[in-house]
């Protein structure tokens, strides 16, 4: 196994993307930590450090880092609070979130982007008003994305998963404001990004189904159920092929959606029966499933 130095490892990887100190730690820490991390007088933070491989397109599973107690803590119960939320196991999420949520010293942005987008969905899925949770939303994407541009061929900009949580979740808040096409408009560009940036194949695994099912419902409201079933098809065979089980009810029932809309209640039935199993095993109500997926893990 290589064994790198993360601050060359860092340098070496901004060098090839050509990007500056500056571009690179916009809204994640100042060019002079990065500085000081690429010259090994200073050891980044968990956080810092996933949140600037993330934007670099580089893979985060390959690398350990040391860290100190209350930090691997906090971050530790971030991910339990976002596996709650994906898992609509709301009030649990919540308890947890006002218990022990970043009661840390020392915040960075990407700490703070994190702990806006569960307040968020805490009230998503409270049933609290809805322009509330989008707000908190736009607000938080601004920290580092104040002109909300997806990266195209030519940006140098990656987007760290707490960006993909908040894009994911302004789309979801839009359509349900009655603003599908600004929605779709922002998902296809998700969609564009996983497809030519997202090199780390268990991020896309993530990531992959949960835009196809919330552009299929889109496609869906706008009675384009061809379209709508085909995208479908497509994120539940990437499900199956990942091994990634909490898309699917999601998905099959868009499927199912597009087929009774086709006249195809044969199949749509088939899907249905299958979704209704899937359910029982997660302990999804039929109605948490009419909405697009908020959250990827």
């Amino acid at each position: 196994m290589a064994v790198y130095l993360i601050g060359n490892y860092l340098h070496e990887a901004r060098r090839r993307r050509k990007l500056t100190q500056e571009e690179l730690t916009d809204g994640i820490c100042s060019p002079g930590t990065l500085s000081r991390i690429e010259r090994h007088s200073q050891a980044p933070s968990l956080g810092t450090c996933k949140a600037l491989m993330e934007r670099l397109g580089e893979a985060t599973h390959h690398f350990y880092l040391l860290t100190d107690a209350k930090e691997l803590h906090c971050y530790q119960k971030s991910r339990k609070i976002l596996r709650l939320l994906a898992n609509n196991q709301t009030k649990k999420a919540q308890q947890l979130y006002q218990r022990s949520l970043y009661q840390v010293e020392h915040k960075n942005v990407s700490d703070e982007q994190l702990a806006s987008y569960i307040e968020a969905v805490c009230d998503i899925r409270a049933g609290k008003e809805p322009g509330k949770a989008y707000q908190t939303l736009q607000l938080a994407l601004q920290m580092t994305m104040p002109d909300w541009n997806i990266p195209d061929e030519e940006a140098s900009h990656f987007l760290t998963t707490q960006e993909m949580l908040l894009l994911n979740g302004i789309a979801v808040q839009k359509r349900k404001q009655g603003r599908g096409k600004e929605a779709s408009e922002i998902l296809e560009g998700l969609r564009s990004y996983i497809e030519q940036y997202l090199c780390d194949e268990e991020e896309r695994l993530c990531w992959y189904p949960v835009v196809l099912c919330n552009i299929a419902v889109g496609l869906n409201e706008a009675m384009q159920h061809e379209e709508a079933c085909k995208l479908c098809k497509s994120a539940i065979k990437s499900c199956i092929d990942g091994g990634k089980l909490l898309p699917l009810p999601y998905l099959l029932h868009q499927k199912a959606h597009a087929l009774h809309a086709l006249g195809k209640e044969k199949e749509a039935d088939h899907i249905r029966r299958q979704e209704e199993v899937l359910r029982e095993i997660l302990h999804y109500e039929k109605s948490q499933l009419a909405e697009e997926i908020l959250i990827a893990i």
